[in-house]
């Protein structure tokens, strides 16, 4: 291949220096060109040693260049290359710009899109979040965190976590975590707030200071966790296991009792004996079956069968069932259906029991003498139509102070801890239970003097009655 022409503007540029070329035929750059003589003179634009561009000027014939005009093309060469330069920092500075706007532009969507995460995940825990600067003052608290507390967040913005202290949290667990957080450190425990309406409730708190990116604490995060609910199981359950434990050892102590004194005791007294150990092994029995119904309804391990149940049937039946016992104990019992009576929606086994364990205990305190009756109807209220069955005694009936605890586990009231009559408290538990889950309810009704009367709500039934 031809090598490459050097002309005059690549050689000034290799130099570095200007050059003059007063008549290009006698110029060996120029020894091969078919044009007319002329006159050229290349200068290099420079900054500092650097060589950004080149300036030529021609005459159109030969010419001698004098020393002013030679000082006047320096002159607009400096100039010249010190705009080339500047153009080209402009552009630099121009491109620089514009990637900078576009990093900045994608670093501020990336955060944005942090932002919009961190308040999703804030928004939708479960936990209650709050936080709070070096002084105290709330910042910020999340949804959650406003409906365990009452508090919406222009309640709590700028205001002390104290407003939602109970007074029932010793002054030594603040101490603890705020000597925690304050030295860097992480704290969790149990405390006792009070909601803005003023009830109480239990959380599981974790608090922890908030530090930025060099490690500078700049104030503090409290996640709470109601456990208001779990508190209450837990002293139900060991208020369950308190009294199973009470109710087991009263039949079993009587039970040992009796059959030691079957083997060392009278011979003439066995009757007696055998009697008491078939009534506290009875009880015993009734004890356990109860807490199986109740611990399968926990569980919900038993069985609905939604159907249309004839109300008033299993009320005949269980009349025509009891009839004997009641009047051993020289009791009446007395049906008065509603004949015109619509089948309720309901398991009819489990209607037969709730029936049944309602009976049982009318006959139960009801005095010799006495008249325990089942009644049934429609009733309607706010909430629609019900159908309806009572189970109505002439017993002492139930003190006002009872009346809101009769359907709690082992909870005996005064008549029937006064009675005399076996019970584990478990019956009308069992009853409530059942009616919940047929999605019914059950309320009681006992003025002073006039006995006590159960009543079941239940929804009524399309079709025919089972």
């Amino acid at each position: 291949a031809e090598p490459r022409p050097r002309g005059l503007t690549y050689t000034v540029a290799r130099a570095g220096e200007p050059i003059i070329v007063e008549d290009t035929s006698r110029h060996p750059l120029y020894a091969d060109t078919p044009w007319s003589p002329f006159a050229i003179i290349g200068v290099p634009l420079k900054i500092g040693s650097t060589v950004v561009g080149v300036m030529n000027v021609a005459y159109p014939a030969p010419h001698r260049f004098t020393e002013s005009e030679l000082r006047l093309l320096s002159l607009l060469a400096a100039q010249a290359a010190i705009a080339v330069h500047n153009a080209r920092l402009h552009d630099q500075v121009q491109r620089h710009a514009a990637e900078l706007e576009q990093r900045v532009a994608e670093r501020t969507a990336e955060l944005d899109r942090q932002r919009r995460l961190m308040q999703a995940i804030l928004d939708a825990a479960g936990e209650g979040i709050v936080f709070t600067d070096l002084d105290a003052r709330i910042e910020y608290l999340n949804p959650a965190m406003q409906r365990i507390t009452g508090y919406s967040a222009a309640d709590a913005l700028g205001q002390n976590p104290r407003i939602w202290q109970s007074g029932r949290t010793p002054l030594s667990v603040y101490k603890e975590m705020w000597s925690a957080i304050t030295h860097g450190e992480a704290w969790q425990g149990d405390i006792v707030n009070r909601r803005k309406d003023g009830t109480l409730y239990h959380a599981a708190m974790t608090a922890a200071p908030l530090t930025d990116a060099n490690g500078q604490a700049r104030g503090y995060v409290g996640v709470q966790r109601d456990i208001t609910r779990q508190k209450e199981l837990d002293h139900l359950k060991d208020l369950f296991v308190s009294n199973v434990s009470h109710e087991l050892r009263t039949p079993l102590t009587n039970i040992k009792l009796y059959l030691g004194l079957l083997e060392h005791g009278r011979s003439d007294k066995r009757g007696l004996y055998m009697e008491t150990l078939n009534r506290e092994t009875a009880r015993l029995e009734k004890l356990i079956n109860d807490l199986l119904d109740l611990s399968r309804l926990d569980l919900g391990t038993v069985p609905i069968h939604m159907v249309a149940t004839d109300v008033n049937r299993l009320a005949a039946d269980l009349i025509t069932d009891r009839a004997a016992l009641a009047s051993a104990r020289g009791i009446s019992l007395d049906c008065i259906p509603d004949a015109d009576l619509p089948p309720a929606l309901a398991d009819s086994a489990m209607i037969a029991q709730v029936m049944s364990n309602l009976l049982a205990n009318a006959v139960n305190y009801t005095p010799a003498g006495g008249l325990v009756t089942v009644t049934s109807g429609v009733r309607h209220d706010a909430d629609g139509d019900w159908v309806t069955f009572t189970v109505q005694d002439t017993g002492p009936g139930i003190s006002a102070d009872d009346i809101p605890h009769v359907f709690g586990r082992f909870y005996r009231g005064l008549a029937g801890r006064g009675s005399g009559v076996p019970g584990t408290g478990l019956g009308l538990a069992i009853c409530k239970e059942i009616v919940d889950r047929l999605e019914g309810r059950i309320t009681v009704n006992s003025p002073p003097g006039e006995g006590t009367a159960f009543t079941v709500w239940l929804r009524p039934a399309r079709g025919d009655p089972a």
